[in-house]
């Protein structure tokens, strides 16, 4: 095995526990920031905010309302710690880690339109409740670039994959 290839193993673990390890502090801090301080710290919506706060609404099912995000965060560190674990073990260019890729990649793009959606819903909500309610959707620019990045090197590496399918067929 060559040298390079041993070092991209052992940093593909190391960056999986980094990332497993990430994902538990922050999974603790979430849990902390909702039972003692009664806040929802992963979602950033004012509509939600003024909900939260008021008596008006039940925070259970603001709660309840918001767990698919965290549902698909974790699903995208799942699809990226599986891939590194492909990496670790030296598959680099299989079917596997090209389905993780994209699986990875459809679960932020689920994101994106899932927090836009719950946007509207709770505006809904709020206009139910309270007098003055105003919608803001917002779609920041980087993460568009980052999903077509991300796209590109699914493509990418899907075309990588054929060529090297076909170069196994040849020989």
């Amino acid at each position: 095995m060559s040298i390079t290839l041993d070092m991209i193993q052992r940093r593909s673990k190391f960056i999986r526990v980094g990332v497993l390890s990430t994902t538990a502090i922050v999974l603790i801090f979430l849990a902390y920031e909702l039972v003692f301080n009664h806040r929802v710290s992963y979602y950033d919506n004012a509509l939600f905010d003024e909900l939260w706060q008021s008596d008006k609404v039940n925070n259970v099912a603001l709660f309840l309302a918001t767990t698919p995000i965290l549902f698909l965060a974790l699903a995208g560190v799942h699809f990226i710690t599986r891939l590194l674990k492909y990496f670790e073990q030296g598959y680099f260019f299989t079917r596997e880690c090209l389905s993780c890729f994209i699986y990875f990649i459809i679960t932020e793009v689920l994101s994106i339109f899932f927090v836009s959606a719950l946007s509207v819903i709770f505006a809904y909500w709020h206009d139910a409740y309270f007098e003055h309610t105003t919608l803001v959707l917002s779609l920041q620019f980087g993460e568009l670039v980052t999903l077509s990045i991300l796209a590109t090197v699914a493509y990418l590496l899907r075309a990588a994959q054929e060529i090297s399918d076909e170069n196994k067929e040849f020989i």
